[in-house]
């Protein structure tokens, strides 16, 4: 199987996500995970019901012969149809063989499986009947809630479809109001490309260290920039929808960068998962102006 039949796949499923493309699995083959790619498809028939990227690593245990070895699905599995009870036991069935068959100390998943929306105990929250079945089965199944989380609990959706200034309106004026300061104030956002990943990075350890929170090694980010960024020049094109790509939004203030994010797309989502800046011109409100032209994009 190549990249493009198993993006092909996964761009299928309501649920396609970044993590479970074949570029996201040759940046973690860098890393020691070796992918395996599981499909399932309807008996008697090629159609795919089910896929997960899965990947597995083994660790060295001091002063034993033997390995550990962990397995990781992220953002998976891949379900046509989460509410098929039936689908849903035989993928989980097959998974825990899969473990077990690789002597595995434990497999995560993390499927994007709606358990509620709006915040959590308060008003207008709004709890999904099928992700409380489904949390419930996992537990009835002895899978655990894990207390070391990769992925972020909670996710922002938000409609590119709607109009820009539908957008806008629905915004805080505050916000709207630091969009146009940051404009006023010079500041003007470039689309990146490879040539900037050394800066991207350095800027990167700066937010991290300015607001306590631990990052890779550059080699790993390196590594995820290579892969996904396209070098298509300062300027906005039409791309193929159906291979993952990413695209770093850098905002600068007299040629200088203070500021960034990068944004990945894969079919018809995209996700903000790295966000960085300087100290440098905070007050120029940079953020919000890289945002605004990432969701304009």
């Amino acid at each position: 199987m190549d990249n493009t039949e198993w993006n092909s796949i996964v761009g299928n499923f309501p649920h396609s996500h970044i993590l479970q493309t074949w570029e996201w699995a040759q940046v973690k083959k860098a890393f020691g995970w070796k992918p395996i790619y599981k499909v399932w498809q309807n008996q008697g028939s090629a159609d795919v019901k089910a896929a997960a990227l899965i990947l597995i690593k083994t660790l060295p245990l001091r002063g034993f012969s033997s390995k550990l070895k962990i397995m990781y699905v992220p953002k998976g599995p891949l379900l046509l149809d989460w509410g098929n009870s039936t689908l849903r036991c035989e993928i989980l069935d097959d998974l825990e063989k899969i473990s077990r068959d690789n002597k595995a100390i434990f497999i995560k998943i993390d499927p994007d499986v709606v358990v509620g929306t709006g915040i959590p105990d308060s008003e207008g929250n709004d709890v999904s009947e099928l992700g409380v079945v489904i949390k419930r089965e996992l537990i009835e199944r002895r899978w655990r809630f894990s207390a070391s989380q990769i992925q972020y609990r909670n996710t922002v959706i938000l409609d590119l479809t709607k109009a820009e200034d539908e957008l806008l309106a629905r915004m805080k004026q505050k916000t709207r109001y630091n969009i146009r300061l940051s404009e006023r104030k010079g500041v003007r956002v470039r689309i990146g490309g490879k040539d900037d990943i050394a800066m991207l990075y350095t800027m990167y350890q700066e937010t991290s260290a300015r607001d306590g929170f631990i990052i890779r090694e550059k080699a790993y980010y390196e590594k995820v920039w290579q892969t996904f960024f396209l070098n298509r020049g300062n300027g906005r094109v039409t791309l193929d929808k159906s291979h993952p790509y990413a695209i770093p939004y850098i905002a600068e203030f007299n040629d200088e960068p203070i500021a960034a994010i990068v944004v990945f797309h894969f079919q018809e989502k995209a996700w903000y998962l790295y966000g960085m800046s300087r100290k440098i011109h905070r007050n120029k409100m940079p953020n919000y102006l890289l945002q605004w032209e990432a969701i304009k994009g």
